[in-house]
């Protein structure tokens, strides 16, 4: 008779489609649920609002009540155990993203100075992140400041990857977007607004080295000199 403990694990359901979450979630149940093992336990970690959305086929209001509660259903008649786990405070959720640097840009090649206010903006911008969110962010750093290296700052860069999506979620307007300063409203009294900044920005957005994406400011300066009709501006200089 085998005494051994047999321990089996689901993760990453968030990941699946709604069919797979059904079909895996069936699975489950009828294997694990209906019937009493000694030497097995199985762990689910499990998000009840993605489970929601899985079980649940309308986006009204009303189906996404009756949704959470078939889910709530589901869910007490599966685990006889269930742990919740508490979202990181600020602190704890600094301490992780300060190890996390670390590991990735070493102790002391970056100043605390400049990681501080990288986390700050990330905080802003990521109200309620996830450790997974933390880690999406940082090897996004890395793998951008490996490309241009001392060419554009790491904090320029994590400025672009937090606001990327609203500076490139229309490709004819790339341009409009990085002049308009709007798209790190959220971090602006944390951010040096200037022409060093715009060229950063323009040149990870275009991926373009920065001599090049110095055309991008400039356009938007020669427009506003033609267009100048108090001529205040001297277009000769």
């Amino acid at each position: 008779q085998i005494r051994q403990k047999l321990i089996i694990v689901f993760d990453n359901m968030d990941r699946l489609p709604a069919h797979k979450v059904k079909e895996l979630w069936s699975s489950i149940h009828t294997f694990f649920a209906e019937v009493s093992y000694d030497n097995i336990w199985v762990i689910i970690t499990f998000d009840r609002n993605h489970l929601a959305n899985a079980f649940g086929k309308s986006e009204s209001s009303d189906y996404a009540v009756e949704a959470k509660k078939l889910t709530s259903h589901f869910i007490n008649k599966t685990f006889p155990v269930i742990y919740r786990v508490a979202s990181p405070i600020i602190s704890d959720l600094k301490v992780v993203f300060s190890d996390y640097f670390a590991e990735a840009f070493g102790k002391d090649d970056i100043s605390k100075k400049e990681k501080n206010l990288i986390f700050r903006m990330f905080d802003i911008i990521k109200p309620n992140p996830t450790i997974r969110d933390v880690i999406a962010f940082i090897n996004e750093l890395v793998s951008q400041k490996m490309a241009w290296k001392k060419e554009i700052s790491l904090l320029d860069i994590a400025i672009f990857t937090l606001t990327k999506n609203k500076i490139i979620n229309n490709e004819s307007s790339i341009a409009i977007n990085i002049l308009s300063n709007n798209y790190y409203a959220d971090i602006r009294a944390l951010v040096d607004e200037d022409e060093e900044l715009q060229e950063s920005i323009s040149a990870l957005a275009y991926s373009i080295d920065k001599d090049s994406a110095r055309q991008v400011p400039m356009t938007q300066y020669l427009k506003d000199l033609f267009i100048d009709e108090t001529n205040t501006n001297d277009i000769n200089s």
